[in-house]
């Protein structure tokens, strides 16, 4: 019995080894085909936000915004205001459908800024939309109301002083 590779052996190596690579390229591309329909999709899909926002100088509302860049449909949210780890109040938040760049203020229970942070330490916004093809999108989101009030007072400290200097 010899050891030696005919050249028909050879040859029938070589087309197992091209089969095999032509398989594996074959399965890359499927995944890279994959990937790609993922990324557009994800990059054309609703993307809902909440945060807290002044409509008044004195008045606070929580906004929803799409910052996605298709419209956000069946839109269910439930909004716990939060006082430490209990709950203080809770509201539902339901709308058919916003489209890109679309936004809604929710007036707060306690929507005058002044009272904003004695009332509530957190809010907590967790539910759920589609895009529109059905595909669910969860949001769970807490909003700390304290960092919230800071920014908004440093904001009106830096006005004060630059109308001081103008």
């Amino acid at each position: 019995m010899s050891s030696t590779f005919s050249l028909e052996d050879w040859s029938s190596l070589a087309a197992i080894i091209t089969a095999s690579t032509a398989i594996i390229l074959a399965l890359a591309s499927l995944l890279q085909i994959k990937e790609m329909r993922k990324a557009r999709e994800d990059e054309y899909s609703p993307h809902i936000r909440a945060f807290l926002n002044m409509v008044e100088t004195t008045i606070a509302s929580l906004r929803f915004v799409n910052i996605g860049r298709s419209p956000a449909c069946d839109l269910y949210f439930e909004i716990d205001f939060m006082k430490m780890d209990t709950v203080v109040d809770s509201r539902i938040y339901e709308q058919d459908t916003m489209l890109p760049s679309d936004d809604r203020d929710l007036i707060l229970p306690q929507m005058q800024f002044k009272v904003l942070l004695d009332a509530f330490t957190d809010i907590v916004v967790s539910g759920s939309y589609t895009n529109g093809f059905g595909k669910k999108y969860n949001l769970n989101q807490t909003i700390d109301v304290k960092s919230f009030v800071d920014s908004v007072n440093s904001a009106k400290i830096l006005m004060r002083s630059k109308d001081k200097i103008l």
